[in-house]
């Protein structure tokens, strides 16, 4: 590992733009910026961007991680543009080319700022495997205090298999890290001296994997480089002596954007990675199109200048494949990790008891004879004295009526 740490990992970089017409459109000055903030970020040396709430730049850690452009493609096309939907993922599937070595990098518009794939599920699920992202999160791009180029680093960490430094609170391996001082939960804007775990020191806030402003964030640690070197090498086969990929995508040059494909691949997605992130939203889009082997990103500070046609209920922020980095962009609708309750009060109706009495009257047709009610003595006695008076005046009428054999004509 020592010996790889001062050496070069090169890494080809392949990057597609998904536009609406003009919407999402990002000039190759912005993406050369965002190469440029990545690659500063991975080598150790200090942002262009100024720092913020009154620190400066403390000890900056080296990487071995170097990234080269290697094309640039844009596409015009509405359904992908949204890459919250299961057409842009199908699309970008048909795109994805190379092997794990190569990082592919999708942008569009999302509720989130961007998603990552985590290294170990790439050899199960290449198709699916890189980094997609909000490209409102650019430098100098819209999605203000998070468009400093910080999320694309944040989510490349994710991509060579870093942990969120909240990971797991202030108890067990949390992002196993041990450079990493614990926090309880995730870290917004810049809040310096923040120190959330008891004996732990300072909250890692400066940390590229925490979720603060990009103003705030500008270091990895050494043991994070440490990881991001092994993870690289056992699942991404990246190793100092690494050139580029012989299967090498054949999209186009960054100054040549082609025309984009007008439909989206129909045929859904049948395999998806297996290793599922311990921060992964509990809550999913109707409409699902994170696989499980992705990590969000959920800040919880409010940005005011957003879209407003987000939708409200996707998951986090930031990675979506490997855990992510950055505060939601709807703060007020979704709650931050450390507010979140451990469990929740189902909302299926519960089942209607079994014993509840029936109010429907039980009718149970008769298997006898229906019987006629006997009348009263009283009544009985009544007619038989009235028949023997009918019976004694017909006797008397005829004693005194002629018979018809007496009657003269």
């Amino acid at each position: 590992m020592g010996r790889m740490k001062n050496s070069i990992i090169e890494i080809d970089v392949y990057f597609h733009v998904f536009t609406s017409g003009s919407s999402g459109s990002l000039s190759d000055e912005t993406i050369t910026k965002q190469m440029d903030v990545l690659n500063r970020a991975f080598s150790g040396d200090a942002a262009h961007y100024n720092e913020c709430n009154g620190f400066t730049y403390g000890s900056l850690q080296a990487s071995p991680f170097r990234f080269n452009l290697k094309t640039v493609e844009r596409i015009n096309n509405s359904q992908a543009y949204n890459v919250d939907s299961n057409s842009s993922r199908n699309l970008r599937r048909s795109l994805r080319g190379g092997t794990c070595k190569d990082l592919y990098i999708y942008t569009g518009t999302t509720s989130l700022l961007g998603w990552a794939t985590f290294p170990s599920s790439c050899s199960s699920n290449l198709l699916d495997d890189g980094v997609v992202m909000n490209y409102g999160s650019l430098p100098d791009e819209h999605i203000s205090p998070y468009n400093e180029g910080d999320t694309l680093v944040h989510e490349v960490g994710h991509w060579l298999g870093l942990l969120h430094t909240f990971q797991g609170g202030c108890g067990g391996s949390g992002d196993s890290i041990a450079d990493t001082a614990a926090e309880s939960s995730a870290a917004f804007n810049c809040p310096i001296g923040r120190d959330s775990c008891n004996g732990g020191g300072d909250d890692p806030i400066h940390n590229f994997m925490d979720y603060t402003d990009d103003c705030c964030m500008y270091r990895f640690t050494e043991d994070q480089v440490e990881r991001m070197i092994g993870q690289a090498n056992v699942y991404r086969e990246l190793t100092a002596s690494t050139n580029s990929p012989t299967d090498s995508p054949t999209n186009s040059p960054i100054n040549s954007p082609t025309e984009s494909p007008t439909d989206s691949p129909t045929e859904s997605p049948t395999d998806s990675p297996t290793d599922i992130p311990t921060d992964q939203p509990s809550s999913s889009p109707s409409e699902s199109i994170y696989p499980t082997g992705y990590a969000t990103e959920n800040p919880s500070n409010s940005i005011t200048n957003f879209p407003s046609n987000i939708p409200t209920n996707y998951p986090t922020l930031f990675s979506s494949m490997s855990p992510s980095f950055y505060p939601s962009l709807l703060p007020s609708l979704i709650p931050s990790q450390s507010s979140i309750p451990s469990s929740f009060p189902s909302l299926k109706p519960t089942p209607i008891p079994s014993n509840i009495p029936s109010f429907k009257p039980t009718i149970e047709p008769s298997t006898s004879s229906p019987t006629i009610p006997e009348a009263p003595t009283t009544f009985l006695l009544v007619l038989e004295l009235l028949t023997n008076i009918l019976t004694l005046f017909n006797t008397i009428l005829l004693l005194f009526i002629p018979g018809r054999e007496n009657l003269v004509e």
